[in-house]
């Protein structure tokens, strides 16, 4: 390994990831499957028993979703908060989320697609590190591959500082 500096903090066996859903809601099974999915990496899966209510469009109301994300950021026994899943309604949250002082101790930010904005505030605002990466329902739902997973877990724990994929094509 080189001595670059990481952008995160390792995660090794046993981390709490904070488990968030920002936008649109899930099933009952694929939550299960996806809290399944963070114990085989070896670490430990923490959602609010709340993480999903009666919203037509988002997991929750914006008041819910906002105040689970709100302690993700804020909880000292975490290292990473990964998003369930995208779709709808993350935007929604960052005008809370910009009246909020960026906490002492950094994490890392997982998800992609509505996540987007929320990366972008982390990035920019708070610059924090963040991974435009897999959803954690896709994940547990097994729609990535085993490639996908082993650089996933190889970047995650600090098991590699760099990826080469090497068959891309423009």
């Amino acid at each position: 390994m080189s001595g670059k500096k990481k952008l995160w903090q390792a995660l090794e066996p046993g981390d709490i990831v904070d488990i968030v859903a920002p936008a649109s809601s899930s099933t009952g099974k694929d939550f299960q499957n996806a809290l399944r999915f963070v114990h085989k990496m070896g670490l430990v899966p923490r959602a609010p028993k709340n993480i999903f209510g009666k919203d037509l469009l988002c997991a929750n109301t914006d008041h819910w979703r906002y105040q689970h994300l709100k302690k993700a950021l804020y909880a000292r026994d975490s290292k990473v908060i990964w998003s369930l899943r995208g779709g709808y309604g993350s935007l929604r949250l960052l005008p809370a989320l910009a009246k909020l002082k960026a906490p002492l101790q950094q994490k890392l930010f997982i998800g992609y697609s509505d996540t987007t904005g929320i990366h972008h505030f982390l990035n920019s605002i708070w610059n924090w590190p963040t991974l435009h990466a897999t959803m954690l329902e896709e994940l547990g739902r097994g729609e990535a591959g085993r490639r996908e997973i082993n650089d996933f877990i190889q970047i995650l724990f600090n098991l590699t500082d760099s990826l080469v994929y090497e068959e891309l094509e423009p």
